[in-house]
């Protein structure tokens, strides 16, 4: 996870950083540089979104081996991997040839899904967290998972607990928070020289966006405390891990965006109060400085 938080957030300043300077060196229009940051918060919010998305449907946030592209397919073949809503055992998946051999076993909901296997464990439908240790099932799916009995133990206490809702929870948050900070900053840029809209949009897509980070290091944290001991973390918590730096970079992209739409939009200059000339019974007391004329007179010369 370190290592792809990492590399993400180092794409992601090195964009920043090359952007900034083309920025100064061409010294783009104000609303162009806006345009600019604006689209690219976009991109890298979708990007953030995606892969949050991604991670809530594979189980591979911790696997005993890790997912492999090959062209354009994903492989993996991992004997235990864990997710977010459950794990699966004796894995092989490969979307080029759109097969997928497996037996996955929820958390909370009771189904217990097995496709493919040459030795199947047969247990009765239900979730595991409503099984007894004591249980002929309990002691099938602990023998399936290639997991210790003490380490299977711990993960089904951490899996069944508060933690387990936390991390679902957390994940399907960061999902819905990067979607809305897409569509806020898409209003944003729409909105062009309504300095009402663009200074409220922004402000919430900033506030948004950094909501979606609390969020992203929260389920990063407990998805730490429920992984199973011994097991590495997989592809799908290294997305977590890079939707992070993806998602700070959205910040930093929100913030200059804002800066420059304020400077483009600027409030409209107020006209300085001039004194009104005096005319005619403007002044009954002859207190103004300003000679008392008629109107029809002409001027006088000297």
């Amino acid at each position: 996870m370190i290592s792809s938080s990492c590399a993400g957030l180092c794409v992601a300043l090195i964009t920043l950083t090359v952007l900034y300077f083309y920025d100064h060196i061409v010294r783009l229009p104000a609303y162009r540089s806006m345009l600019v940051y604006g689209l690219l918060s976009m991109l890298l919010g979708a990007m953030a979104c995606a892969l949050a998305s991604f991670a809530l449907v594979v189980p591979a946030w911790s696997s005993m081996a890790s997912l492999s592209f090959t062209g354009g397919s994903i492989v993996l073949s991992s004997p235990f991997a864990a997710g977010a809503w459950g794990y699966c055992t004796n894995i092989s998946m490969d979307t080029s040839a759109g097969t997928y051999f497996g037996q996955c076993v929820l958390y909370q909901t009771n189904s217990v899904m097995g496709h493919g296997l040459n030795d199947p464990v047969t247990v009765a439908l239900t979730c595991l967290c409503d099984l007894h240790e004591d249980s002929s099932s309990y002691a099938s799916l602990q023998a399936a998972s290639s997991l210790s009995p003490s380490v299977f133990k711990t993960f089904t206490h951490g899996a069944c607990g508060a933690n387990a809702w936390l991390t679902l929870a957390l994940v399907k948050l960061l999902i819905a928070l990067t979607a809305v900070s897409v569509l806020a900053q898409l209003t944003a840029v729409c909105a062009r020289r309504r300095r009402h809209i663009i200074a409220h949009t922004t402000l919430f897509h900033l506030t948004v966006t950094t909501l979606a980070i609390v969020s992203c290091v929260a389920c990063l944290s407990a998805w730490a405390i429920q992984s199973p001991k011994g097991v590495p973390y997989g592809a799908a918590y290294d997305w977590i891990g890079f939707a992070l730096a993806l998602t700070l970079a959205v910040l930093a992209c929100g913030f200059k965006f804002r800066l420059e739409a304020l400077r483009e939009v600027a409030f409209s200059p107020v006209p300085e109060q001039t004194r009104p000339s005096v005319v005619k019974d403007d002044d009954p007391f002859g207190t103004s400085q300003t000679p008392y004329k008629e109107d029809n007179e002409p001027p006088h010369t000297v």
